[in-house]
């Protein structure tokens, strides 16, 4: 954010806050889209994280906006928006890398909670708005994650992605899922990595 001088407006105006829920989880959820808002901002822009409980719901919610004024998405592009391994157009994809998972794994999580994600744009250049909808706690029991078992498969991964920041968030998802992980960002580094997890 400092890099690009991007203006953070923080908005927590929702007087009710308090959900049952996994911490882990919601901040992988909100490290990915601020961490979206933040690539896809051109410099100068600004970015407002904005809390709401909107009126007539039941459940009564916790809203999250994250909005920014960055390239915007296509009408056409929405539908595959939250699809793996998808990031709308193939030019973004090139110009800004990825994968196209960290959408979808969020989408999945505020499920999981009994919750919802959803997005908005009015086309490019104009900016996208992420909402998330999360019970909150005195309209719903604990979600299934907090009482669920640790997954019996617990894997080592060696994670190749040449860039920093995809390894990194990508890590940080495996790693909250029980598994161990190392990375590596070119394939001389994982061929390197590969022997010496084969001797330890």
């Amino acid at each position: 954010m400092q890099a690009k001088r991007l203006t953070v407006q923080l908005d927590p105006s929702a007087p009710r806050q308090s959900l049952n829920a996994d911490p882990r989880r919601l901040q992988q959820i909100f490290w990915n889209l601020i961490g979206n808002a933040v690539k896809f901002t051109p410099s100068g822009g600004t970015i407002t994280i904005r809390t709401s409980n909107p009126a007539g719901r039941d459940p009564e919610v916790l809203a999250v906006e994250i909005i920014d004024t960055g390239i915007g998405i296509e009408p056409h592009a929405m539908s595959r928006l939250f699809r793996a391994f998808e990031q709308g157009e193939q030019s973004i994809t090139r110009q800004f890398g990825g994968l196209g998972l960290g959408l979808t794994v969020c989408k999945a999580l505020a499920e999981m909670h009994g919750g919802t994600l959803k997005a908005q744009s009015a086309g490019l250049g104009h900016g996208a708005t992420f909402r998330v909808e999360l019970p909150l706690a005195a309209a719903t029991a604990p979600p299934v994650l907090d009482k669920a078992e640790p997954s019996p498969t617990r894997l080592r991964l060696l994670l190749v992605e040449d860039n920093v920041d995809t390894a990194r968030l990508l890590a940080r998802l495996l790693r909250g899922m029980g598994h161990e992980v190392r990375t590596a960002h070119s394939v001389q580094d994982a061929l390197g990595r590969r022997r010496l997890y084969r001797s330890t």
